[in-house]
């Protein structure tokens, strides 16, 4: 299904309260990958590339979003998009992991 069909779906109550969510969802995301592309020291040029695969993500593979959390997508698409990219120094998963725990003090990130 596309995002789309759901936020034009009319003036319902319930797609008011997708955009409402979507809209949130969104400025919450935008935050945290400029957050962590500047803790892992990713330029200006990839993270405006990350940002565009997730948003690509949340408008047209909406399947990928079942299951799991918006934190996980956020950190693949930061992941996936410094691999092919070869962003220097390397940007393993590892350390987007120990930056991303550094935004989250004292809360446990699940696995």
């Amino acid at each position: 299904m596309r995002l789309a069909t759901l936020v034009t779906g009319g003036n319902s109550p319930t797609s008011a309260a997708v955009s409402i969510f979507l809209r949130k969802l969104v400025c919450l995301s935008s935050k945290q990958i400029a957050v962590l592309c500047g803790n892992l020291g990713i330029d200006a040029f990839l993270t405006d590339q990350i940002w565009t695969v997730f948003k690509y993500c949340l408008a047209s593979k909406l399947e990928i979003f079942n299951n799991r959390r918006t934190d996980q997508i956020t950190l693949c698409c930061i992941y996936a998009t410094s691999k092919i990219a070869r962003c220097q120094p390397e940007v393993t998963f590892a350390r987007i992991i120990e930056q991303y725990k550094l935004l989250r003090p004292g809360r446990e990130v699940r696995q």
